[in-house]
């Protein structure tokens, strides 16, 4: 079985990334990318090297620093993959490349991740106040946890309000859960509200499946 080429140990990950973007930012132009690629992930870097350190200081006590560490992750990791799905497919990249970057090195012939083709099926637990345990499972008809085959992990999006979205535009985006269950730390300014929840599979080539059916609870005070 192949290894998941982003680590999935914390102190792993961190020196992981800096060498992946470093080297991505040292040839943006030879990869068929722009600034505009690169600068999203170098402020999620930002903010995971912050988020980190605040969870390495506090790391006893601290349980909403952990949480903001593992969301920040989430968010990274997934706007990584997703790039790094436009860099496999790229003919500007090469296997010693991919080994410069610390990507996937492909042997033999690569069948690519179908776009998913199911959706996930949610469900909210209130465990305590502004605490929402998201869980989610495939509408595939078995009543397993497991996510799809060739999926990455579950995308989770929020609308906070009165009434459920409409679309998708009116969604924001919180991070990709790789197992159920997501947990999500409300602010305190929500407590009380409504909060409405889309999932959808996102592929190993960040290719995102069709959206759930819309989940909502509310917000304990």
């Amino acid at each position: 079985m192949s290894r998941d080429y982003i680590p999935s140990g914390d102190t792993e990950f961190t020196p992981w990334v800096a060498n992946f973007l470093s080297y991505v930012q040292a040839h943006t132009a030879e990869l068929g990318l722009e600034a505009d690629d690169v600068d999203p992930l170098v402020m999620q870097q930002t903010n995971w090297n912050f988020a980190y350190g605040e969870h390495m200081t506090a790391q006893a006590t601290a349980r909403s620093k952990r949480e903001q560490k593992d969301t920040m992750r989430d968010i990274l990791e997934s706007s990584i993959r997703a790039l790094v799905a436009r860099l496999q497919a790229s003919p500007l990249v090469d296997d010693a490349i991919r080994e410069a970057m610390g990507i996937t090195v492909r042997g033999g012939v690569h069948v690519a991740s179908a776009e998913p083709m199911t959706h996930p099926i949610g469900w909210v637990d209130i465990n305590e106040r502004l605490r929402h345990t998201v869980n989610f499972r495939n509408n595939s008809g078995t009543t397993g946890t497991a996510k799809p085959a060739g999926t990455t992990g579950c995308e989770v999006w929020v609308k906070i309000g009165d009434t459920p979205p409409t679309g998708p535009s009116e969604l924001r985006f919180l991070g990709v859960a790789t197992r159920t269950p997501y947990t999500v730390i409300h602010d305190e300014a929500d407590a009380g509200k409504m909060a409405h929840y889309m999932l959808r599979w996102l592929s190993t080539r960040g290719e995102p499946g069709p959206w759930s059916e819309t989940v909502s609870a509310t917000i304990a005070a």
